[in-house]
């Protein structure tokens, strides 16, 4: 993916007119965010407790196969300031679109077999437990150091030099509540944090809107630019136009599950866990998924590897607690081509010094 997105770095800058206007700043200010048509909402609500977003808003299955009308997205700074994005340019929006799409298409051209998942069961919590814990010793590897725990109980990936991608409910309940400070710790095993200390947020962008319908249950988590968050590496992001595409490709997920819960027979113990699993189907916006998970999966990379990159092909954002069926599974905001073009701006606001941006970055 990442050579063939990197020729959408050449003549969108000057298209996109919300574009940041320095690559070594930490990020916009409000006045430039208003100066580039950004509606200011003044401040988010903060809750005095953070709640845990991950264990109490992923239960609900939510609409996710209705069509609708993308929703809003917001930017919240770290002063909390919040700011209601102004729409991209149609003709802006189109040739990106257009790009991507022509991506994918040569991407689909040369489709990968499925490796099967030996020894996996997989089932949502239906008999054994099918994931297991990454050691603390493989925790410094990659891609497990690019995955890492979010205060507010969730999971997020890395997509860039200082992005995380994870759920909208990781970052606000939808009710105009966004929690602060947010911290993300990369690779953690329990208490130790393997790949240096917690990382600290700076703002936060996510769509509104989840709770009426799921598709739109992806948010990014921007950290201070600093070369060791850089260094840790990063994973791509894809999406196929065809949604039959997706029905029995193999996926890998790891996550943070809440301490608390039961991992395997013991403890989760604040660690790690994933397996590989199947997708069981795919709409416009999302995809269901075999892997298991509990609370805290939310928010974690559902991906797949294609020529050895991993890139992800959706967001784990539930449904949590005791399936009904054998034939229940797991969901998955999908990455298609809105939200893969969303990204690649949101991410342009806040550049990355360290190890460079993106190759998609505008």
């Amino acid at each position: 993916m990442k050579s063939a997105m990197s020729v959408l770095s050449v003549g969108l800058v000057a298209a996109l007119t919300a574009c940041a206007s320095s690559g070594s700043k930490s990020g916009p200010t409000g006045e430039e965010l208003e100066a580039a048509g950004f509606i200011p909402k003044g401040a988010a609500a903060e809750p005095a407790v953070s709640p845990d977003f991950g264990a109490k808003n992923a239960s609900g299955e939510g609409k996710g196969q209705a069509t609708a009308a993308e929703p809003k997205n917001v930017t919240v700074l770290d002063d909390g300031s919040m700011f209601e994005s102004p729409a991209i340019p149609p003709d802006t929006r189109d040739r990106l679109r257009a790009l991507l799409a022509e991506l994918n298409r040569a991407n689909t051209a040369q489709p990968v077999e499925p490796q099967p998942a030996e020894g996996i069961t997989l089932k949502r919590h239906l008999g054994a437990d099918g994931r297991s814990r990454v050691s603390r010793s493989s925790l410094d590897d990659f891609p497990y150091r690019a995955i890492g725990y979010l205060s507010t109980g969730c999971s997020g990936a890395l997509i860039g030099p200082r992005h995380v991608l994870t759920a909208a409910h990781c970052l606000h309940d939808d009710e105009g509540n966004w929690p602060w400070p947010i911290t993300f710790r990369p690779g953690k095993d329990g208490s130790v944090d393997v790949n240096g200390p917690a990382r600290q947020g700076t703002a936060r962008r996510a769509y509104t809107g989840y709770k009426a319908n799921r598709d739109w249950d992806i948010g990014l988590l921007v950290l201070a630019d600093e070369a060791q968050t850089a260094s840790l590496g990063r994973f791509g992001f894809w999406y196929y136009n065809d949604t039959d595409t997706y029905v029995g490709r193999t996926v890998t997920n790891y996550g943070y599950p809440d301490s608390s819960q039961t991992c395997a027979g013991g403890s989760c113990a604040g660690g790690m866990w994933g397996m590989n699993c199947s997708i069981a189907s795919a709409s416009s916006g999302q995809f269901r998924h075999r892997c298991d998970t509990h609370d805290g999966h939310s928010g974690s990379p559902v991906f797949e590897i294609v020529n050895g990159s991993r890139n992800i092909l959706g967001v784990h954002w539930g449904p949590s607690g005791a399936p009904a069926s054998s034939s229940d599974t797991n969901a998955a905001a999908r990455i298609r081509s809105s939200v893969a073009a969303d990204l690649c701006e949101w991410m342009s606001w806040w550049p990355g010094t360290h190890g460079g941006m993106p190759s998609c970055a505008l």
